[in-house]
């Protein structure tokens, strides 16, 4: 299965206040020739959980792990190392996209004006653009330039229907942390309602009708009509983490079934 996310938030539905899975998926979010997809997801879910709870959550277990495998709180990079002592440092896309480029992102905004950003930044242009793949590009362009660790708050709303929108209309309640410029893990609060789901997920077709695509998941829409509570999730790639943990550059190297 793509991911543990619907049978989650089914459990969550029926009542369940913790719910987590490390169960084997298929994500390509971010795949290039160079960190091939993810096979194995650690996913969680926690009911009235706040924002920063999650992020402590996450900063916990990365750094017991730390604990455990170097007996500090540091990750290997090359022949270096990056310091993980907490508090990890907050950091919000659009002020960070704006530092860079001068730019401030906003989706209401026609699709040349953030293309435009997206020359600024230095960025190719998509080769089918749309507000989702210069969204794309325009936050891992971002988080391109962190060291970290660190959390990169408030993704753009365009690369993801399934998260709630935040006040501005323009970016999602979407965390990733992110090392050495590579995404770890992703915390996010689910979207409730099942009519904008819905309505968002008609929109991202648009958006991939270039691309293989299976339609709406009605399943999942369906699901999301018994009432999901307040919660907030967690997605952690394995085979990313172990690249950080182990000092391997290759995401070839810590798969089980590599695709060379």
């Amino acid at each position: 299965r793509v991911t543990s996310e619907l049978m989650l938030r089914k459990l969550m539905i029926g009542g369940f206040s913790k719910v987590f899975e490390i169960g084997r998926s298929f994500r390509n979010q971010g795949a290039t020739a160079d960190t091939l997809p993810q096979f194995t997801i650690l996913e969680l879910y926690r009911a009235y959980a706040s924002k920063g709870e999650m992020e402590e959550l996450v900063e916990g277990m990365v750094r017991y792990v730390l604990l455990q495998l170097y007996g500090a709180p540091t990750i290997p990079v090359g022949e270096s190392t990056i310091a993980c002592e907490g508090p990890w440092p907050r950091y919000d896309f659009v002020d960070e996209l704006e530092k860079t480029t001068g730019c401030r992102y906003d989706e209401s905004r026609p699709l040349e004006d953030l293309l435009a950003i997206m020359d600024k930044a230095g960025l190719a242009r998509p080769k089918k653009p749309n507000r989702r793949t210069v969204a794309a590009a325009l936050y891992g362009y971002v988080m391109s330039g962190i060291r970290g660790p660190a959390f990169l708050r408030d993704l753009p709303a365009a690369q993801s229907p399934l998260f709630k929108v935040n006040d501005d209309g323009s970016t999602v309640d979407e965390t990733l942390l992110v090392v050495n410029g590579m995404l770890v893990a992703d915390l996010v609060n689910p979207e409730r309602d099942p009519r904008l789901i819905h309505e968002r997920m008609v929109k991202q077709l648009d958006y991939r009708k270039d691309s293989q695509q299976n339609g709406v998941n009605e399943d999942f829409v369906q699901a999301m009509q018994f009432g999901l509570p307040p919660c907030r999730g967690v997605g952690m790639g394995l085979e990313r983490f172990l690249m950080l943990l182990l000092n391997v550059g290759d995401i070839r190297d810590v798969e089980l079934f590599p695709v060379f």
